[in-house]
């Protein structure tokens, strides 16, 4: 919902500002916005769905990362193994020669003379010195045979060991991919989990325009724009919606820091910053349309009709502490429709705020009405209250809803 919230900002900046869009014909009747409620219940089945397949698909890649990490020890057991083995044939290997150096101790073919060793010259006869001589041949060439075993036998650990630091490099390169795959499904399941709370916000909302609208006996084939029209009290101009406050941020673009980081983001609405508690007033005369509460995402909000100057608007208060009053409500502009909130160590479940406020945003026609929170048009009709509503410039006060700055 908030990558499509990005791609309208766009559009609501290129409204002019005097422009009011033509709302006359909708034919949309009560029955098409039930079945547009079934349609969001179903979104938000299918959201749910999705979001189990996901978090099945990241147990599966957590568990073979588990299993790789157990291969890659396994492999670095094996490594360790032979690097012993291969210790142990080279130990064996220097015996061997010590030995034939002991035993048989001459050299052959020394500058073209022979040359014989201490065994050797201990021969009692010569019958003696020539079978001592055949040992120690025998005995050298035993030895030369077994330390060529011994060197094949390091040779083929050690192509062993180069297959295992192959495969270990290779599993290594597929954990990598598993856990960019892992950080792929957990931004997936973000995205899923922030889709259905504007859903479950959407599908409040919606219930509650119809249950508004079956309150005036509006019936399922009944054009929704012409039920009930007669029964909007009407108006002449806004006021502020406190009595009091300070200007922390205005409608358009901004960068701010939150939740321990700079974020940039399109602002929807006016910030005035006020202590927790403070009375919030509606702006105009006009109609309770729609409250959402315990939004992660804005708390506690009021949707409010207005029929201002023979036009159609509505207004949206955010970041409320307490709510004075109830869908269907006729409300005036001296009407304490609920108090300030917006402090995160009191609403600790609004996540889009930093401190005490309230936030106003305004919108050409009737939300839920004449088109749906998650509608293009709802992007297209949205508009910078200071249209309507006369506020100081930004990080400047106001003591009173109706002096003009």
């Amino acid at each position: 919902m908030r990558k499509i919230f990005n791609i309208f900002c766009i559009i609501t900046i290129l409204i002019p500002y005097f422009f009011i869009p033509s709302l006359e014909v909708s034919g949309k009747t009560l029955g098409d916005l039930k079945a547009e409620l079934n349609k969001t219940i179903e979104d938000l089945k299918n959201n749910e769905d999705e979001k189990k397949l996901t978090e099945e698909q990241i147990n599966t890649a957590k568990q073979n990362i588990m299993n790789i990490n157990n291969e890659i020890a396994s492999i670095n057991d094996q490594i360790i193994t032979l690097n012993n083995e291969i210790d142990d044939l080279n130990e064996q290997i220097d015996s061997k020669d010590d030995e034939i150096k002991k035993i048989v101790n001459f050299l052959q073919i020394a500058n073209g003379e022979a040359a014989y060793l201490e065994y050797t010259f201990g021969a009692k006869d010569f019958t003696d010195f020539i079978y001592r001589a055949a040992v120690s041949e025998q005995l050298a060439s035993y030895n030369d045979k077994l330390i060529d075993e011994y060197n094949g036998l390091i040779s083929s650990k050690e192509d062993t060991q180069e297959e295992l630091n192959s495969e270990k490099q290779n599993l290594a390169n597929k954990q990598k991919e598993l856990e960019a795959e892992v950080d792929k499904l957990g931004s997936r399941i973000t995205e899923l989990e922030s889709d259905a709370i504007n859903l479950e916000d959407a599908i409040e909302s919606q219930k509650q325009v119809i249950e508004s609208l079956e309150a005036i006996n509006c019936k399922d084939d009944e054009d929704i724009k012409s039920c009930g029209d007669n029964k909007l009290p009407p108006d002449t101009a806004f006021w502020r919606p406190l009595t009091h406050g300070y200007i922390s941020s205005n409608y358009g673009y901004r960068t701010y820091w939150i939740n321990g980081g700079w974020t940039s983001d399109f602002h929807s609405g006016v910030d005035t910053g006020v202590d927790g508690g403070t009375p919030i007033y509606a702006i105009a005369n006009g109609e309770v349309a729609s409250i959402i509460t315990h939004s992660s995402c804005g708390g506690n909000y009021v949707y409010i009709y207005h029929y201002v100057n023979g036009q159609y608007y509505t207004s949206l208060y955010m970041h409320m502490r307490d709510i004075y009053v109830n869908i269907g409500d006729r409300v005036t502009k001296d009407t304490v429709i609920g108090t300030v909130g917006g402090n995160p160590y009191v609403e600790y479940w609004d996540k889009c705020s930093t401190g005490s406020h309230l936030h106003l945003s305004m919108f050409y026609g009737r939300v839920g009405k004449d088109y749906n929170t998650w509608d293009s048009a709802y992007y297209a009709n949205r508009f910078d209250p200071r249209l309507m509503v006369n506020f100081p410039a930004l990080d400047n006060s106001f003591y009173d809803r109706i002096t003009r700055y």
